[in-house]
């Protein structure tokens, strides 16, 4: 089988090409997991009838992707009858909608190195506006508010926070909210500097399977939005992720790789006392747990794992196949308006460690697909799966249609060339 053929034009950015046909596909992948204006449900019915007009077959014969289905949706009813009463069937809906979606992306962006490559034009491409508008803000915030003004209208996001009601401006192209305003963190689009982090993360490592380079125009276009998040998560994913990438190559002897583990561990800690956002923000969080389950009902990444551990542990069942993704099910007292933040403790008592490890092992195959497919170290695939499950523990990123289109890619069969 021939390799992958790297295509030059990885080297332009090309606005006709991202605002092509393609390309708006991608863009509403990303989107519907991450950019606050498409992560409304009924969106979903909207991409079902779009993209189900695109294929042509809607269910791949690969029975392990069958098997994968019947188990999930299994899971889902299961957890329904179980709690009975008390479970909202339109969180079932909800969740089978959304698993259908993700299929149908899959099948969609099948061919792999079209996908990687639109997806790093299209992370380029918003990375550009988001550090002009990041630049903007923090040389003169009056410019930004009157730009705003020209979206209020079209592009308004409810969404609550500790039990008030905020609005904020998302365009597609950026969202203007109070983590920008108040703490002078670049969003990009998504609903969260730390998620604009990850859909980097992303692109940093699409790029390199592309170019085969670190460093290159799109990485540091990357790297730069990447550090205007101030995303303690997304900083440690990358140091981690940038440190197995070469501590695993086999190309490497033994006595590098001991001097790569020494320089990690020391520039590593360097930049963590150095921070405030990294290492304040750990120890803050680590003495606040008891605080935060008390008053905000666990809205810490420590604090709702532990939480998610002590509803897990009640009863056999939990641990083995979750309680389901119901709120009503799950979160007990006054505290059911309050988002618990961990996605990787979350995915566990949602959905149990068996349905956990399954979808786990589906995004390794991904990663490893791709490394094989561009005929790269194994270790690679292995950094970014690590990389996936780092920032899984800060975010709700196990949800995203985004990360289950890739545990379907990940065990369904896919080509790798252009038509």
């Amino acid at each position: 089988m021939e390799q992958i053929n790297y295509i030059r034009s990885i080297d332009k950015f090309s606005l006709k090409n991202f605002f092509s046909k393609y390309y708006l596909f991608v863009f509403l992948f990303i989107g519907n997991s991450s950019v606050p204006f498409l992560r409304n449900y009924y969106f979903n019915y909207f991409f079902i009838i779009i993209f189900i007009g695109f294929l042509k077959n809607v269910l791949n014969e690969n029975k392990y992707v069958m098997l994968y289905i019947i188990f999930y949706l299994s899971l889902e009813i299961y957890h329904y009858f179980y709690f009975f009463g008390i479970y909202d069937f339109a969180v079932v809906r909800r969740l089978i909608l959304a698993f259908i979606v993700s299929y149908l992306f899959s099948q969609k962006f099948n061919e792999l190195r079209k996908f990687i490559h639109a997806y790093v034009k299209i992370i380029y491409g918003l990375s550009l506006i988001s550090l002009i508008i990041y630049a903007l803000f923090i040389s003169n915030p009056q410019i930004i508010l009157n730009f705003e003004e020209l979206f209020k209208p079209f592009f308004i996001v409810k969404v609550e926070h500790y039990g008030q009601d905020l609005s904020q401006i998302n365009p597609l192209f950026y969202n203007f909210d109070y983590n920008l305003h108040l703490m002078n963190r670049n969003n990009g689009p998504f609903w969260e500097p730390t998620i604009f982090a990850f859909n980097l993360f992303l692109a940093i490592f699409f790029n390199f399977i592309i170019t085969k380079k670190v460093i290159n125009k799109y990485s540091v276009v990357f790297i730069l939005a990447y550090f205007t998040t101030f995303s303690t998560t997304g900083i440690l994913a990358l140091f981690l992720f940038l440190f197995l990438l070469f501590f695993l190559n086999n190309k490497i002897n033994f006595v590098a790789r001991l001097l790569i583990l020494f320089m990690f561990v020391s520039s590593s800690t360097y930049i963590i006392v150095k921070n405030s956002f990294l290492l304040e923000k750990i120890v803050t969080e680590f003495n606040q747990v008891d605080d935060t389950i008390d008053s905000k009902g666990g809205d810490s990444r420590l604090a709702s794992l532990y939480l998610d551990w002590d509803e897990m542990v009640e009863e056999t069942e939990y641990i083995l196949f979750g309680k389901g993704y119901d709120i009503d099910s799950r979160i007990k007292g006054s505290d059911k308006d309050i988002l618990r933040n961990n996605g990787l403790s979350a995915s566990f008592i949602q959905i149990g460690i068996i349905c956990t490890i399954i979808y786990f092992i589906c995004i390794y195959l991904f990663c490893s697909k791709l490394c094989k497919l561009a005929k790269l170290n194994s270790g690679l695939a292995f950094a970014f799966f690590v990389g996936i499950i780092v920032f899984s523990f800060s975010e709700s990123i196990l949800e995203f249609t985004l990360i289950k289109s890739f545990a379907f890619m990940g065990i369904s069969k896919f080509t790798i060339y252009e038509n």
